[in-house]
């Protein structure tokens, strides 16, 4: 009722993020920008790279901040961050540069057995909740719809149809 038309006009008066957000210069700690991509700024991206880079800076102690880009085209490539006048794409390996950047190793610790764990639970993981979120957005459309609370033909219409 009067709850959900404030939140949908405000969805609808809030203009989409740069692609290239600058960065934060309002504190002096160095804050990193993580640019990922989802249906609603409420929820983490189900992209298996934003949630790992997210868990990354969650476990380094790593201030920063998301910027959710709503209803990307498939040409555009998630998740990428920016660090000071850095920029680190999904093709480079994020975590391997922010550790040495930030000097953060979060592996240094672990022996190779547990390395190799480590990533075959990450990997686990990955596949396991992909497939769940799917087969969820799948079977449930209508509840994924009312839950990002999105008028799809409107939202559409403005992001990607050609004007003309």
């Amino acid at each position: 009722p009067q709850h959900n038309l404030n939140l949908r006009s405000r969805l609808e008066s809030e203009e989409a993020p740069p692609l290239v957000a600058a960065l934060d210069t309002s504190t002096d700690t160095v804050v990193v920008l993580l640019h990922q991509s989802g249906q609603c700024a409420a929820l983490p991206s189900f992209q298996s790279e934003c949630l790992t880079v997210c868990t990354w800076l969650r476990a380094a102690n790593v201030p920063f901040k998301t910027v959710n880009h709503k209803l990307v085209l498939t040409g555009s490539r998630f998740p990428m961050v920016e660090l000071g006048d850095d920029e680190f794409g999904p093709s480079d390996n994020i975590l391997e540069k922010l550790s040495r950047r930030l000097n953060r190793n979060l592996d240094e610790a672990l022996t190779q057995d547990q390395k190799i764990l480590s990533y075959a639970m990450a990997s686990t993981v990955e596949h396991t909740l992909g497939a769940a979120h799917r087969r969820w957005c799948n079977e449930n459309r209508g509840q994924l719809l009312r839950a990002y609370d999105l008028d799809l033909k409107r939202a559409l219409k403005r992001s990607v149809m050609p004007r003309g």
